[in-house]
C-alpha cells in the first residue's frame, strides 16, 4: 500500500521501513501483540530516527544552499510534458 501511495504522491519510499513494517504487521496479525519484542522494536525505531537525523545534518552541512532545481525534478510519469 505504501508503494502505491508513493506513485500518487511522488514521495520516496524506504524499503527498510516497508520491510520492518510488514514483518511487524504480519506478526501482529498472525500471532498477536505478545509476539512483539518491545526492546528490539525500540532499538530498530531509534536507529531509524538517528540515521534520519544524521542524514539531515550531513545534507545541511554538505549543501548549505541546496540546488532545489536539482532536488525537485518533476516525475515524468505523473507530470508528462505536453
Amino acid at each position: 500500500m505504501v508503494i502505491y501511495a508513493r506513485i500518487l504522491t511522488a514521495l520516496p519510499v524506504s524499503s527498510t521501513h516497508s520491510i520492518i513494517g510488514s514483518i511487524l504487521g504480519f506478526g501482529l496479525i498472525a500471532i498477536g501483540p505478545g509476539v512483539v519484542n518491545r526492546l528490539v522494536l525500540g532499538v530498530v525505531v531509534l536507529s531509524l530516527v538517528i540515521s534520519f537525523l544524521c542524514r539531515c545534518h550531513l545534507f545541511c552541512r554538505l549543501f548549505p544552499h541546496p540546488p532545489f532545481h536539482l532536488i525537485f525534478i518533476p516525475d515524468p510519469v505523473l507530470f508528462p510534458s505536453a
